[in-house]
């Protein structure tokens, strides 16, 4: 009988300091999309810590969306990079705990994009929009 109390009593601290881990963690999700609007399958997105350079990586869906998690609450840029865009790069962003922030991207076309693309002229270079929700917590 000891020896089950002891074993729920473990599983209770494992399970109790599993939730406070995942506490506080927060979201960057979003789309990537060029500039006609179309979604871009298999761009490599990377945020980055600022203040540590730890990295963390993920590719958008056949749909253009990505999503990267529990992140720890501090200062990251975020990059974008595919085939046929220049890369693309934002900083300043700043996560707070249980913090759900979309990031939608159209990187700029390359110059060998555009020179494929003669009919088409970009006067915007970089479409960017972000959005924060905070559970308020």
């Amino acid at each position: 009988m000891r020896k089950v109390t002891l074993l729920c009593n473990a599983l209770a601290v494992l399970a109790s300091v599993g939730t406070a881990l995942s506490q506080g963690l927060s979201t960057i999700n979003g789309a990537i999309a060029d500039s006609s609007g179309a979604l871009v399958a298999g761009a490599k997105i990377t945020v980055t810590e600022v203040d540590t350079g730890l990295p963390r990586e993920t590719v958008s869906s056949s749909e253009g969306l990505y999503v990267l998690s529990s992140l720890r609450p501090t200062r990251y840029a975020l990059t974008v990079e595919s085939p046929g865009f220049r890369r693309f790069t934002a900083s300043g962003i700043t996560l707070q705990a249980n913090d759900t922030t979309t990031i939608n991207v159209t990187p700029p076309d390359s110059p060998r994009r555009l020179q494929r693309d003669a009919l088409r002229i970009d006067s915007d270079p970089v479409i960017f929009e972000a959005h924060v929700r905070s559970s308020g917590h």
